[in-house]
């Protein structure tokens, strides 16, 4: 399992628009499977939360984009008030199975 992973930049800036945080997220997911010998295809569960319900969109737009649309993992997106920092807008965490 991944942490949860936000928009968070590699110098540690955040993005202010939805989709680049959003796009931060999932690169930051790739990259820590790729250090593990894993890729997006061994994936099996996203837990997703979003701030707000009018990103939904955007967020199947992005993961798309990033992920592709080959990798279908079950997930679970929920709508919440707030996370961590006032201006994080999305936080997704990933469970991967690497066989050994």
């Amino acid at each position: 399992m991944l942490s949860g992973q936000v928009g968070v930049e590699p110098d540690g800036s955040l993005p202010k628009d939805f989709e680049a945080q959003c796009e931060r997220a999932y690169r930051n997911i790739l990259t820590h499977l790729e250090t593990a010998g894993a890729t997006a295809r061994d994936i099996f569960k996203f837990n997703v939360f979003l701030t707000r319900a009018t990103d939904i969109p955007a967020y199947r737009e992005v993961r798309e984009q990033v992920v592709g649309n080959d990798v279908a993992p079950t997930s679970t997106l929920l709508v919440i008030s707030a996370l961590a920092h006032p201006d994080m807008l999305v936080e997704i965490e990933a469970y991967a199975m690497v066989a050994a």
